[in-house]
């Protein structure tokens, strides 16, 4: 679905530019920082551990929360 929204989006302005641009700042700002932190950073500190396993929903909120804060960051640059 998000590939066919990102053709029909690309064919209707005749350019890529937007999506391409879209997709760049997705992996960099995701997948190359936000994550990698997630896993690396965090785990090794036991007072996350214990907050992950005591707060699930409030453990979750806050990782939509980075998503979003990292996301956000990505398209103001």
């Amino acid at each position: 679905m998000p590939v066919a929204a990102s053709v029909w989006v690309a064919a209707r302005n005749k350019s890529a530019k937007a999506v391409l641009f879209g997709a760049a700042c997705f992996i960099v700002f995701q997948l190359l920082l936000r994550i990698p932190a997630l896993q690396y950073i965090l785990p090794m500190s036991a007072d996350y551990v214990l907050f992950k396993a005591t707060n699930p929903a409030t453990h979750l909120v806050l990782l939509a929360l980075s998503a979003g804060v990292f996301e956000e960051c990505g398209r103001y640059m």
